[in-house]
């Protein structure tokens, strides 16, 4: 297992760097597109500030607390987003085209095939706007840490990462059984801004549906409310691990099960 581990790790370093040769060969598009990302989430940031410019709170958020589960979520975000956003195009390039053909060939996952074929380091910014945002709220809040926060913070992190591949996973499987270029990605794709806010916010059917079918509410809001010391939420955050590797575990499932159903495309 450890073996294994180790042998995927090495190969998707290799995956990584031969991405961005290929990359970096156009440097003013990787420019550009970073400066496009950074752009897009400072813009973000600043309709949180005319919110609360007009509001003293947002049903019992303060600003600097929502500025936290903000830059919780963007983290999470920015690293999935970063380095396996290539789930996007499962149906489109893998399935429809013919090129998980290609992937079957190889001796190696499948999964992890798709997941490290391509690199968007233009969203790794967000990352860092996220750890800043965090590190200001921190702050500003006077929050009381002791190292256990510290060290859990990267974890919740990665939680966040394993809640977005196993939705995008499962949604994207859905292409071995309904073929389509697109498929309903796109619209869950944008609901992914509804869990950088306090799902308490929303009517409750939403908030239903960020917490229990499509639980994004999981990547930024639930693990923040114990770094922000919201006792309330507690039970919520306790099984936040449960449902990361339960949603991640249902998104590869769906994938392998899937791919018994695979038939290429023919001649």
């Amino acid at each position: 297992m450890l073996a294994s581990v180790r042998f995927h790790a090495k190969i998707w370093v290799f995956y990584v760097a031969q991405f961005l040769k290929r990359r970096m060969i156009y440097q003013m598009d990787f420019l550009a597109g970073l400066a496009a990302d950074v752009t897009l989430q400072f813009v973000n940031l600043l309709f949180i500030f005319v919110i609360f410019e007009k509001v003293p709170d947002l049903r019992g958020w303060q600003r600097d607390e929502v500025l936290f589960i903000y830059g919780l979520a963007i983290m999470s975000y920015g690293l999935f987003h970063a380095f396996f956003s290539n789930i996007y195009y499962l149906g489109n390039t893998y399935i429809v085209e013919g090129n998980m053909d290609r992937v079957l060939l190889r001796p190696l996952n499948p999964l992890f095939q798709v997941y490290a074929e391509r690199v968007d380091l233009e969203d790794a910014g967000e990352v860092l706007l996220g750890a800043v945002l965090v590190a200001y709220a921190h702050r500003a809040l006077g929050l009381d840490w002791t190292l256990l926060h510290l060290v859990a913070l990267p974890l919740f992190v990665i939680l966040g990462v394993l809640v977005f591949l196993g939705v995008f996973t499962a949604l994207a499987s859905a292409g071995f059984w309904f073929v389509d270029r697109v498929g309903i990605l796109p619209p869950v794709y944008n609901m992914m801004a509804f869990g950088r806010y306090p799902v308490t916010i929303y009517h409750p059917l939403l908030r239903f549906v960020l917490s229990w079918v499509i639980p994004f509410a999981f990547v930024g809001f639930f693990p923040s409310t114990w770094f922000l010391g919201r006792q309330e939420y507690l039970g919520y955050f306790v099984v936040t691990p449960i449902v990361s590797f339960a949603v991640f575990g249902i998104g590869c499932a769906l994938f392998h099960a899937g791919l018994r159903r695979y038939e290429s495309v023919g001649s």
